[in-house]
């Protein structure tokens, strides 16, 4: 997201690789300063793990059969049982 310079102008230190702290109506956003010039500054909101490769070490700790529910739903509920997301669930966005 590029941000005219200007708007910025209450922030003497801007520095490429600074965070900053946005406020978005009931949300908060960090974003890296990925770019500067003399117009604008090019804000990144993704995560800071985003395009990196990660390395897990896991271990099996058990392994069960299916219940006759995962079956027919064709997916595991989990020790936790069952739970579908309603579409409601996914209608918050970070702009």
């Amino acid at each position: 997201m590029n941000v005219p310079r200007a708007e910025l102008s209450h922030l003497p230190d801007l520095k490429v690789g600074s965070f900053l702290s946005l406020a978005l109506g009931d949300q908060t956003k960090v974003v890296k300063i990925s770019q500067i010039d003399e117009e604008k500054v090019t804000l990144d909101g993704n995560h800071p793990l985003a395009g990196q490769d990660l390395h897990f070490e896991v271990e099996m700790a058990s392994v069960r059969n299916a219940t006759q529910d995962e079956i027919a739903h064709g997916h595991a509920h989990g020790i936790h049982g069952h739970h579908h997301h309603s579409e409601s669930d996914n209608d918050s966005a970070i702009v």
